[in-house]
């Protein structure tokens, strides 16, 4: 590494990123999203019931959503959402954990 060739013995406060982490973010996003309603139905389905309007939607966040290593950065979106089901209500949580 460059700054280890150079002389540089300790580094405070580091902090990686990358150009596309919102690109990525957002995709997750979408992705816990479409799993949330996927879940709801297939738990709807078993009761005879449909899914109708989203109640409420909630973005779990945490200082550890994303993770570095070497080359891979990983993306992790937690939502939950709350779903009306035919007069009442049911809630489904989508989770992705992945790696870019």
């Amino acid at each position: 590494m460059v700054l280890l060739d150079s002389g540089v013995a300790r580094a405070k406060g580091v902090e990686l990123q990358s150009s596309a982490i919102k690109h990525h973010r957002g995709e997750a996003r979408t992705s816990a999203l479409v799993q949330a309603r996927e879940k709801a139905q297939a738990m709807a389905a078993v009761l005879g019931k449909k899914v109708d309007d989203v109640v409420s939607i909630e973005e779990r966040v945490s200082a550890a959503d994303d993770s570095f290593e070497m080359g891979l950065i990983a993306v992790r979106a937690i939502i939950d959402v709350t779903f009306s089901l035919n007069s009442s209500e049911t809630r489904g949580t989508g989770f992705v954990d992945g790696t870019v």
